[in-house]
């Protein structure tokens, strides 16, 4: 006898929202039922009902068999529903009236009940005092949502009536409160209850005012003052509050104001500004100090692009320091200069330039026409010609192929940097060799609208030196290449099978 073969599946019924097959991901995502392609499971939240039908003719079927969870076969009643949360497991079989049993098939579906958690993260400069969270306008808001058995689908928030999906990162420039209704729903339907966030955005900077206490005059513009008098500095902000107030005398090191500044140089440059407590910045202001006192005076003014690291001054070949020096009373005799911290020679030059790469450690020395002297802090000056260097990575194996690199999707490409000196400031690409801009997150090579195309990268260190632009050409393959099955016999011409009807 001829055994008969039945074929038989597992339907679900659901409500007729949400039934469409999102045929780009190649994957079932109902409302209420979801298939992971990645693990290959099935998330159901207990409100999708099961049946088992035959997928061919039913002619010669007798009865369905099925097991759940475990338990002996028994004659199929109907539509099946779980209701519990956890992993769920349905086999069952068919046979014909002669007793041909159809392979037993297998499915587990994993019941998620419980709905996803979120969490606000901020990056960046906050402060809350205890009523209100203050924020920075470049502070970004991320929400961060976990789900341990379906996945989160999605992160809402909500502003008034309206609510949309929560982007990777939101941003907030215009200054004023916000109010926000956040929740995340997984991939089942089972969303979290939603919960308040407010915060004030605060983009003022504070303003500081300084005032000399103690004996002073203005003559020719100038403040003096005698010795013992100090500079008192006061800030205000309106929202989130003063954190620190920094001032920097005569260019040395920048400090936190913690009490009145007590003048002891005979010129003082003090420069101060105050910070509130999301980091807004005052913009520098500066006043100048004179102290009648008899040695002369040394302020040096730097010229050109330079940073500061760890005590050392980085800069690009051309750095200058402009050195000026006067003394009120019997006027000045001469300047002492080192290059190596050690030995000094006498110079009439007002411009020191650095041109040779390497460091220098640079010092001066003014004595006045009866021997007083001052002199500067000594200088550590790295000049600083080389660029950085970069290298291109991919998150997948690109392939050369020809003149250029073959890559499948998805794919990432980031880039690698160092540099010897002040560091990197930026990496730039370009698709046309001409028009560079900074590059601020990997490079998604599925989002290329262009599937072959030239990449140009290059790094740039904090003191502008460019490195030389490297070229790659990329070509992203989203297709296999496609074969058929091909048949040759006598009543066949060579053909493929897939053309050859039944």
């Amino acid at each position: 006898m001829k055994k008969s073969v039945f074929l038989i599946t597992l339907f679900f019924l659901i409500s007729a929202q949400g039934q469409e097959l999102n045929k780009k991901a190649q994957e079932w995502n109902f409302k209420g039922f979801y298939y992971d392609k990645e693990r290959g499971k099935y998330f159901s939240n207990s409100k999708s009902v099961f049946t088992i039908r035959p997928t061919s003719t039913k002619e010669y079927l007798d009865k369905i068999e099925v097991s759940v969870d475990g338990s002996e076969f028994k004659t199929y009643g109907g539509a099946l529903k779980f209701t519990n949360e956890g992993p769920h497991q349905v086999r069952f079989r068919a046979v014909d009236p002669v007793l041909n049993w159809s392979p037993v098939q297998t499915f587990r579906i994993f019941v998620d009940q419980t709905a996803p958690k979120s969490q606000i993260v901020w990056k960046g400069p906050t402060y809350e005092d205890g009523k209100t969270t203050f924020i920075n306008p470049k502070t970004v808001l991320n929400v961060i949502g976990q789900d341990n058995l379906s996945g989160v689908a999605t992160i809402l928030w909500k502003k008034g009536n309206k609510e949309t999906a929560f982007p990777r990162r939101a941003t907030f420039a215009k200054e004023g409160n916000y109010s926000y209704q956040i929740r995340a729903i997984d991939n089942v339907g089972n969303s979290e209850g939603s919960y308040g966030l407010s915060f004030t955005v605060d983009r003022n900077a504070p303003k500081t005012t300084a005032q000399i206490v103690g004996t002073k005059s203005n003559s020719d513009k100038k403040f003096y003052t005698t010795t013992g008098s100090q500079i008192e500095l006061k800030s205000t902000d309106l929202k989130s509050g003063i954190q620190r107030v920094e001032y920097q005398i005569n260019d040395g090191l920048i400090s936190t104001y913690k009490r009145p500044i007590v003048l002891s140089e005979t010129k003082t440059t003090l420069k101060y500004r105050a910070i509130d407590k999301v980091e807004n910045r005052e913009k520098w202001k500066s006043m100048d100090v004179y102290q009648d006192v008899r040695p002369p005076k040394i302020s040096l003014e730097k010229k050109g692009r330079f940073y500061t690291i760890s005590g050392k001054i980085y800069a690009r070949p051309g750095f200058s320091f402009r050195a000026f020096v006067n003394d009120a009373d019997s006027g000045t005799a001469k300047k002492l200069v080192s290059f190596d911290g050690v030995t000094y020679s006498e110079t009439k030059e007002k411009t020191f330039t650095f041109k040779k790469s390497g460091e220098t450690k640079f010092h001066l020395k003014a004595i006045d026409k009866v021997g007083n002297t001052e002199e500067t802090n000594p200088y550590s000056i790295v000049i600083d010609s080389t660029p950085p260097t970069i290298k291109m990575k991919s998150s997948e194996l690109l392939v050369k192929k020809n003149n250029y690199l073959l890559s499948s999707v998805p794919n990432r490409i980031t880039f690698s940097t160092t540099d010897t000196g002040v560091g990197v400031d930026r990496i730039e690409i370009s698709y046309d060799g001409k028009k560079f801009k900074t590059l601020n997150s990997p490079i998604e090579l599925s989002k290329w609208k262009e599937r072959r195309r030239n990449l140009y990268y290059r790094a740039i260190d904090r003191l502008g030196n460019i490195g030389e632009a490297k070229k790659v050409e990329i070509y992203v393959k989203t297709r296999g290449p496609k074969v058929e099955l091909y048949v040759e016999s006598e009543n066949l011409p060579n053909v493929p099978l897939s053309k050859i009807k039944k």
